[in-house]
């Protein structure tokens, strides 16, 4: 047995994420969010800080769900040949929480009442 052999780097990709994420069927609560930070941390065995998450609209004109939801996403701070670099790990598709709905409908009114007395 050979116990000298170096090990050979891998040339292909090692990790797979789907830049469209599942999505979710109800709201979730910034505890859940955070909760499913940290199991990314554990998943990826990293810092805790390595991991940050934020909302993106969807901008994909033939999304159905663009006024109703919002993509949720997770970056992990990391090296790419040697730089560093933020990748997506993670993205969910999150109903807007109804009561976020009602308010920005509220200031659209408010925003048009004043343009409308201008």
């Amino acid at each position: 047995m050979n116990t000298t052999t170096k090990e050979k780097i891998s040339t292909t990709r090692q990790w797979h994420e789907k830049p469209d994420g599942p999505i979710a069927t109800r709201e979730m609560n910034r505890e859940e969010i955070e909760e499913y930070r940290r199991a990314l941390v554990l998943s990826y065995k990293c810092e805790n800080s390595a991991i940050k998450f934020h909302f993106q609209r969807i901008t994909d004109v033939n999304d159905t769900d663009r006024d109703d939801c919002l993509w949720l996403k997770y970056t992990l701070d990391c090296e790419v040949a040697g730089k560093p670099s933020i990748r997506t790990v993670a993205t969910l598709k999150l109903p807007i929480p109804a009561k976020l709905r009602e308010e920005a409908d509220k200031m659209k009114r408010e925003m048009a009442k004043k343009k409308g007395r201008k």
